[in-house]
């Protein structure tokens, strides 16, 4: 890879080129693209512009002008200036990539995938356009395709960060052995790949083997603090090492970095809930279900912290939502075990809440905990 000091003696060399040769374009394209690598934006952007005025309407410069733009950060910008491209009849794979990238920042995936496959359709076969195209259709919930164009990205580069992503993707296609290869894979080539980290520490949590999930967990929010993956793996360590103010805060974490994750809000709920907090877990039920309204387990955990709070009327309403959607949503059937042994009791609410998440629920086989763990992995609308 060219240093930062090699990129810095080639835009000398061209500038003092340019001095001897002024009005030829291809040493401002050139220039413009040293400057861009070297993130000198405005200087890249005059060179491209030097480039323009002296051939008006050239496609290399004006794609060039578009790329800078997405780097920038200005995608709704870059995206019309593809766009205009590719209107004029401009084909090329290049192209369609890039204008791609301008969609895919939007997080239009639907969009950025089409222009991704035609990238790949005109003959790009690079490896970054096979890694957009798995994240688009990642997003898209289309997890079987996804998986077969992240092998084409593995096979065409081998690299950890695409064994990393497939092992993810293996994960949620509930594909457990390869997930686990892959993972191990890729950590085994790069020990801070962070999707792996992810997989090995979810599936650690899943064999109750904390310790492990947490240095997993832990290793990843050193090197990336805005992983909502991460701080939800380490909160659900956390509940079960009964650490239960430092799991809320982890989940409240989650939360933030993956707003639209109906599954780390209803678990933040239950958590709440346990701690006999039954109008902070109302507020994270009823967050929930504006996330994502069809989820049983929102309305279910929502009928619990309304029953615990004694609004009977109010906790029945719900529940019967949430087994209009699924008869046998854990939250709906929790209700429905504490209303039956109530009997007009509230005291006895507050006694079957507290240390919940250590507890068997009436009618289940294994502590909340678990159940609050399977609920985190479940509504998964964001891939953060």
């Amino acid at each position: 890879m060219t240093s930062k000091d090699d990129l810095e003696i080639a835009v000398n060399r061209y500038e003092s080129y340019i001095k001897a040769d002024p009005d030829n374009h291809l040493l401002w394209l050139e220039l413009g693209d040293l400057y861009h690598r070297l993130s000198r934006f405005e200087d890249a952007l005059a060179s491209f512009e030097k480039t323009l005025a002296l051939l008006p309407g050239l496609p290399a410069a004006r794609s060039r002008v578009a790329l800078v733009h997405i780097s920038q950060h200005r995608f709704e910008q870059a995206e019309g200036e593809l766009r205009q491209l590719v209107n004029e009849g401009h084909t090329e794979p290049e192209l369609f990539h890039n204008l791609g990238l301008a969609l895919y920042y939007q997080e239009r995936w639907e969009d950025a995938k089409e222009y991704f496959t035609a990238a790949d359709s005109s003959g790009l076969k690079a490896p970054s356009n096979f890694a957009y195209l798995a994240r688009c259709l990642h997003h898209a919930g289309d997890m079987k395709q996804a998986i077969a164009v992240c092998q084409q990205w593995t096979a065409s580069t081998d690299d950890p960060a695409s064994l990393g992503y497939l092992s993810l993707l293996y994960f949620e296609n509930e594909d457990r052995a390869e997930a686990s290869e892959f993972a191990a894979r890729a950590l085994q080539n790069d020990p801070s790949n962070i999707d792996a980290a992810i997989v090995v520490g979810t599936l650690a949590m899943e064999q109750q083997d904390v310790a492990t999930a947490r240095v997993h967990f832990s290793s990843v929010l050193e090197k990336e603090p805005q992983s909502g993956r991460a701080w939800l793996g380490l909160g659900m360590a956390h509940l079960y090492n009964q650490e239960h103010t430092q799991g809320i805060k982890a989940l409240e974490e989650a939360q933030k970095r993956m707003p639209k994750h109906s599954g780390t809000i209803v678990a933040l709920g239950w958590a709440k809930l346990s701690q006999q907090d039954a109008k902070g877990a109302e507020q994270s039920f009823r967050e929930s279900v504006k996330v994502d309204s069809t989820f049983a387990e929102a309305h279910g955990g929502l009928a619990a912290a309304l029953l615990f709070q004694n609004r009977r009327e109010a906790a029945k309403e719900e529940m019967k939502t949430s087994f209009r959607l699924d008869k046998n949503n854990f939250g709906g059937l929790y209700t429905k075990s504490i209303l039956l042994k109530l009997e007009g009791s509230g005291e006895l609410a507050t006694r079957l809440v507290a240390g919940a998440l250590e507890q068997t629920p009436p009618g289940g086989n294994k502590p909340l905990v678990e159940y609050v763990r399977t609920f985190a992995q479940q509504k998964n609308s964001s891939r953060s």
